[in-house]
């Protein structure tokens, strides 16, 4: 198996001019390299049967000049600006397959399954976001984008046969195959290919060929924005609320499985928050902050099995799924029990359903999928930590622990029993000691303390669409990190 391999370099700028209040411009510009490799034992089992190499390039370029000023005494601010985003990167993705030899089981042969994969990705926005202050007590804010998003895919799926065209293996004997098959499914002669570089047509086998040189293109324009008011009820309290459209970008899933793999569309969301925030309440010992908010998902993305256009068979990909209804309530403090000693923490609670959550079986069947469990969205969320502060003749001395705790969540569009983070508690500690003129610092931490065990993620395959668990073919899950303990020293040059 290859290690894993992963680097980044870039480059930032930003250049700020400011001609008077009202006129101000700025450009941040940026350059991204990156590259990633990475094994994979995909049988699961100490035998070599199937490994394959992942991973990726993007070479990525970022402009954004804006201007921004303000007016009327400091009392109307603006900030509008343009924004270009490109990326050009590729999918790596090698992998070994031991295939079976009907014609002589006991000598299978290697395969080599190939996937270099390019993809390009643009993006064009523009933006306006002003802020006024109407009265002493009274905030206005609104802004508003349009972005135009470009998403192309220059597929290649190669199977390069390590068996010789003469082969006595089964498949081989009807016909002479290239030793390099294409497994970007098109149809030939109205059959299509399967993943095994051809097709049967008249009783012969027909060689795929070369991959086609094609390129697959999407575009998509939307529209954004944002509006918010804010009322301050004391001097140490103010109420809120804000409400929003945003979207999440389409695309195209790679690596692309067939010609007639449909994109997916921009998944949309409206959100409504309203809360209250003070500071200093209490004669000055705590800081606080309630929200409620609802939100309201149309065209909503999903990772699931479904159907090929035309029935060309079931495949793994995003799709749009349907729409769904998130709402909830979060609240967070911090309280200072003495000059030393204080104590913060927050909790939330989300009730996350799907309205509509559809998907189409091999057959072209509908699934309603809408009672599974919302993926990735645990129920209860909470924190609390206590942390003592000690003047010292030279420093500081802090002392912290905290404890985490969240229910758990389903890791899966479609569920399946153990692909779920589990309920999960984590503690964490923390010393450390702060020089008087804040320039060294030295730390013990810990963190998941108690070596609790759950999962950050994991995969199920399924045959088909199906939320029976017996309709799983494998499953695997990673793990969160154990318990760790470190030690940092921390140079400041101020």
């Amino acid at each position: 198996m290859a290690k894993d391999y992963a680097s980044t370099d870039f480059i930032r700028s930003t250049l700020n001019y400011k001609i008077s209040k009202e006129l101000n411009f700025k450009l941040v510009a940026g350059y991204r390299e990156i590259l990633s490799l990475g094994g994979i034992d995909l049988d699961g089992t100490p035998a070599l049967q199937l490994e394959s190499i992942n991973g990726g390039t993007g070479h990525q370029l970022t402009l954004e000049p804006q201007i921004s000023g303000e007016f009327l005494d400091g009392k109307l601010n603006y900030v509008a600006g343009y924004y270009y985003f490109h990326d050009r990167g590729q999918l790596i993705a090698d992998t070994f397959a031991w295939a079976v030899n009907a014609a002589n089981p006991a000598a299978p042969f290697r395969n080599h399954i190939l996937i270099r994969e390019g993809a390009t990705n643009t993006s064009n926005a523009g933006y306006l976001h002003v802020e006024y202050k109407a009265t002493d007590k009274l905030e206005l804010a609104a802004g508003y984008r349009y972005t135009a998003d470009t998403r192309e895919v220059r597929p290649l799926r190669e199977l390069i046969n390590a068996e010789p065209t003469a082969s006595t293996f089964g498949l081989f004997r009807s016909g002479v195959l290239q030793p390099v098959g294409c497994l970007f499914t098109t149809p030939v002669n109205g059959v299509q290919r399967p993943a095994g570089g051809f097709v049967i047509l008249g009783g012969n086998a027909v060689g795929s060929g070369a991959c086609p040189n094609i390129q697959l293109s999407k575009s998509y324009g939307f529209g954004s924005y944002e509006v918010s008011a804010k009322y301050k009820l004391a001097d140490n309290v103010n109420v809120y609320f804000r409400h929003g459209l945003g979207q999440k970008s389409g695309g195209f899933n790679v690596p692309v499985p067939s010609t007639s793999t449909p994109p997916f569309a921009p998944e949309k969301v409206r959100d409504y928050e309203v809360g209250i925030k003070g500071d200093r309440l209490l004669e000055g010992r705590l800081d606080g902050a309630l929200a409620l908010y609802y939100s309201d998902y149309t065209g909503l993305q999903r990772l699931v099995n479904t159907l090929l256009p035309g029935g060309l068979g079931v495949i793994t990909a995003v799709i749009n799924a349907g729409s769904a209804t998130i709402k909830g309530v979060e609240a967070q403090f911090n309280y200072r029990l003495t000059d030393n000693l204080r104590v913060n923490g927050f909790a939330g609670y989300t009730d996350a359903k799907y309205d509509s959550f559809i998907a189409f079986d091999a057959s072209g069947n509908p699934v309603n999928l809408t009672n599974q469990p919302f993926v990735a969205a645990p129920e209860w969320t909470s924190r609390l930590a206590a942390i003592y502060d000690r003047p010292l003749a030279d420093g500081t001395l802090t002392v912290g622990v905290g404890w985490n705790h969240q229910s758990s969540a389903s890791l899966q569009a479609i569920s399946f029993p153990g692909a779920e983070t589990g309920v999960i508690n984590l503690v964490d500690a923390r010393i450390s000691w702060l020089s008087a003129d804040r320039s060294w610092e030295a730390a013990l931490y810990g963190t998941n303390l108690a070596d609790s065990q759950y999962f950050t993620a994991a995969t199920v395959s399924r045959a088909g669409i199906s939320t029976a668990p017996s309709a799983a073919v494998f499953a695997y899950g990673n793990q969160g990190e154990r318990r760790f303990v470190g030690v940092s020293l921390t140079k400041r040059w101020q």
